[in-house]
Formats: structure tokens, sequence, C-alpha cells
């Protein structure tokens, strides 16, 4: 059976895609036992270069996943040889620096069975991340038109019960965007992710993304 594809998208930076990517990823793996790729395809190399960072800090052991640079232009090619080899693909997606970054990224989703679109409450963000939403659902359409798995979800991330939180949520439901009911309070508590073990294995963690971890595998069917 042909490999789960889900990306960790939006346009803008900062919204915990990175950290979001490598902490499913950990968790899938280790927690859950399953075959797990993540595909780093933005230009920093910030997920490739934290699995470096722990493997020098754990001198060289094995990791439980692996972890690939792949430019978005060779993105088919890599989903089409790796898919039979691992039950779930995680596609850190590149964010948009630019108009003409948009096709970088409708090549990476466009390949994808489901989105997760983080986002926060801060004005900028949740214009960018209405902005994005249109590029997923016309992905969406498309797929939907070739009788082909999709779907996506938006996930709040920095929830803290303020109006602007409440207010962030109320617009996108306002909108028909699927919103996950377990939001996270802040990633940057996770910083830097570990590639190696999974925030699940801690109380703390469990008190902060457990409930997002379940629903995650419920809504992926995982």
């Amino acid at each position: 059976m042909s490999a789960k594809i889900i990306s960790i998208a939006n346009r803008k930076g900062g919204v915990g895609k990175t950290t979001l990517s490598i902490l499913l990823a950990t968790a899938l793996a280790t927690k859950k036992g399953l075959k797990v790729c993540l595909l780093d395809t933005d230009s920093q190399k910030s997920a490739v270069n934290r699995r470096l960072i722990e493997q020098a800090q754990n001198d060289g052991a094995e990791a439980p996943y692996p972890i690939e640079h792949v430019y978005p232009k060779y993105l088919t090619m890599e989903l089409k040889h790796r898919s039979e080899e691992y039950d779930v693909i995680l596609i850190d997606v590149p964010r948009l620096t630019d108009s003409e970054k948009d096709t970088e990224v409708v090549t990476a989703i466009v390949h994808c069975d489901t989105v997760i679109i983080p986002t926060t409450a801060a004005e900028m963000d949740v214009v960018a991340t209405n902005d994005f939403i249109k590029i997923v659902e016309d992905v969406k359409e498309k797929r939907t038109e070739l009788d082909m798995e999709f779907s996506y979800h938006l996930v709040v991330n920095k929830w803290n019960n303020t109006k602007d939180c409440t207010n962030t949520v109320e617009y996108f439901q306002g909108k028909g965007v699927p919103i996950f009911d377990a939001h996270l309070n802040d990633l940057v508590v996770f910083r830097p992710p570990s590639t190696y073990t999974s925030v699940l294995d801690s109380k703390e963690g469990q008190r902060r993304f457990g409930a997002f971890f379940e629903e995650f595998l419920k809504e992926t069917n995982l």
C-alpha cells in the first residue's frame, strides 16, 4: 500500500511548521511504530540541520526515521520512489517569500492526502493563512475532480484563550475551514524539537501535545 502523504504547510514563516513536522514525525515513528519519512523542502533545511546536530550529540546513533532535503521541483520523483517504502511521508513545505514561490508550494501540496495548516492569532499570520487556504482549496477542488483523497485542517498555535484566539477560530469557522478542536499552547516550548525522542514521553509533552496528536491520528486515519 502506498504511503499516506501529509504536509505541514503555510505561506507564512514562524507559525511552527518545522517544529510541528518534527514532533509529528517523531511521535508517529516512536509511539505508533510507523515507517515514517520526513521530507524537508525548505531551502533553510531546518529539519535536516536539526537531525545532523542530534546525530552528533548521539554519536551517530541510528535515528528512528530519515529526514531528507528535497528540492520542490524533484518532489514528484522522490514521492514516487519512496511511496511504497513508508507508511507515512511528511512534507515540511517551504515558506513563501514572494509570489513566485507559489508554484513550489502547489507542487508540494498537490501530492498530499492531507494538509495541516498551523497558524497563530497574529493579524499578519491570519491574513497569510487566509490567502494560503485559497491555494489549498484550489488543490482540493482539482483532486476531488480526479476522485483523489484530500483533506485539510487548520490548527491554532500559541493558543492562550484570549479574545484574539477565539476570534481567529470563529473567523475561519465562518469561512467553513476545518479546525482542530485541540489547539497548541505554544510550540516554542518544544524547541529545539527532538528527532530521536517523542515529546509524548513526558507528562508535560502529553499535556501540551497529546490531545492534538490523538485528533491528528483520527483525522488522518492513522
